[in-house]
């Protein structure tokens, strides 16, 4: 699949003609892939299958630069977008419109020529699409100019499913229910950053979760959660909120995760994906640390005990060249080193590459001198600038 840059005042021929499916794509929900899917199996032009099958989605929410009435919140970044829409492996074009103030004053018919500079033959939407300027173009005004076709997702209740509702569902804290229409864990992907480790003080040490983008925050509470970090995937605790009974209140929302079962070390600076799985209980303000430290026990005791159907966010390993944020087990799959050196390091705590280099000291309890020296010239003999 190519990923292609839009600029609306010189957009792309596609040389081969494009079968395109048109909406925001925020969330690549099951919506989404239905029309998706439908595209690839019904990109007929003039008795023709050769069409090219394009996605179209935006950089930036609409409702950023004008008020639709929609949220400015995503579910989605675009790099999310890029890897699930890759990942269903039929998709040939990625077309990332970039959209700024002058884009959304931008008149239908304006639209409508920009997809003809594309060479769009085909069109796939559902019968709500609209667009142009506050939204006055629609399926009509499409069909006068391409082949037209119009797809209606519902779940099993007849309920259309749609990036709005899904949003609703995780502020009211339905995350099941928003699970469901995703087609997989809502998720948020963020940096490490240091916190006050009230945490740690009280026995529960959590990682504090930067988000990178203006992702959808999920109602204040506690949820049964997962966390990518590198290669591995590890069970956790996510408190999202004000945390009110360790004195937070004042300061801005945080996202905090305990790993359960495992020793956390130094990862800050570390960009993370943390899993929504099941929401456990609204966030509340307990009278003293022992009440809270109570009830996060009985809290991780009812998430060891939830099984989850839907199906996780997965991480995808690749094969590019090692990089600060990869994980410690990289050293074994892709440069095949020493993989009992390597399991002495993870077994004992987590240590990504970062973490590693910032931890030194903790290392040395863990390996002998010779083998901490032959891991440092192994990990910088693979990182560009260190």
């Amino acid at each position: 699949m190519k990923l292609l840059t839009v600029n609306y005042k010189t957009p792309p021929k596609i040389q081969e003609g494009l079968a395109l499916c048109l909406g925001y794509f925020d969330g690549v929900h099951l919506g989404h892939v239905a029309l998706i899917k439908h595209g690839h199996m019904n990109r007929i032009y003039d008795g023709e299958d050769n069409l090219a099958l394009g996605v179209f989605t935006f950089n930036n929410p609409i409702a950023k630069f004008k008020d639709t009435g929609k949220s400015k919140e995503v579910l989605t970044t675009i790099e999310d977008r890029l890897s699930m829409i890759s990942n269903l492996d039929i998709v040939d074009y990625l077309l990332v419109m970039h959209v700024d103030a002058n884009f959304t004053n931008l008149s239908p018919e304006d639209f409508v020529n920009i997809l003809k500079k594309m060479n769009v033959k085909q069109v796939f939407c559902g019968s709500d699409y609209h667009f142009g300027k506050d939204g006055a173009g629609d399926v009509d005004l499409l069909n006068k100019h391409f082949v037209v076709n119009v797809l209606d997702i519902r779940n099993p209740f007849e309920e259309k499913i749609s990036t709005h509702t899904i949003i609703d569902h995780i502020k009211n804290g339905e995350i099941e229910k928003a699970n469901k229409e995703l087609g997989y864990h809502y998720a948020i992907t963020g940096k490490v950053v240091q916190g006050k480790k009230k945490g740690r003080d009280i026995g529960f040490p959590t990682m504090n979760v930067k988000p990178v983008a203006n992702y959808v925050l999920p109602k204040f509470g506690v949820y049964k959660s997962r966390v990518v970090v590198g290669v591995r995937e590890y069970l956790g605790i996510t408190n999202v909120g004000m945390r009110p009974t360790l004195g937070y209140e004042g300061e801005e929302a945080g996202i905090e995760t305990h790993l359960i079962g495992t020793k956390v070390d130094e990862l800050y600076g570390e960009e993370v994906i943390v899993t929504f799985e099941e929401f456990i209980r609204e966030e509340k303000k307990f009278d003293s640390i022992d009440e809270l430290k109570a009830q996060i026990v009985r809290d991780l005791e009812k998430i060891k005990n939830i099984t989850t159907p839907i199906g996780g966010y997965k991480p995808v390993v690749d094969n590019s060249p090692l990089k600060l944020s990869d994980n410690l087990d990289r050293l074994v799959i892709d440069f095949g080193y020493n993989r009992e050196v390597v399991n002495k390091v993870l077994y004992n705590s987590i240590v990504t590459v970062r973490g590693f280099l910032g931890s030194e000291e903790v290392l040395k309890n863990i390996l002998t001198e010779d083998e901490l020296n032959d891991l440092k010239k192994v990990i910088a003999s693979h990182l560009i600038g260190y």
